[in-house]
């Protein structure tokens, strides 16, 4: 199943937390149905390692998008407001 998109907004929702993601019905219940096979097959650990590796593909994209300059303690908005200028 191609899920980029899905892990994309899910990761989006994850590191902003108060923000609201646009996404249509089909996206939700795409993204929904990844996710409870992901701990039907593997329990919370199986949903924790996805969470995980989602926020670290997140820092190696933020990492390579300001030339290292990106800081642990960024928030989402810091970051987007750094790539803007």
């Amino acid at each position: 199943m191609a899920y980029g998109k899905y892990v994309l907004a899910v990761s989006y929702h994850c590191l902003t937390k108060n923000k609201r993601i646009d996404m249509t019905k089909t996206d939700m219940k795409k993204l929904k149905m990844y996710i409870n096979n992901i701990y039907e097959s593997s329990g919370e650990d199986g949903v924790t390692k996805m969470v995980s590796q989602m926020y670290s593909d997140y820092i190696e994209l933020a990492k390579i998008a300001t030339n290292n300059e990106y800081q642990a303690g960024w928030t989402h908005k810091e970051l987007i407001e750094y790539l803007k200028n």
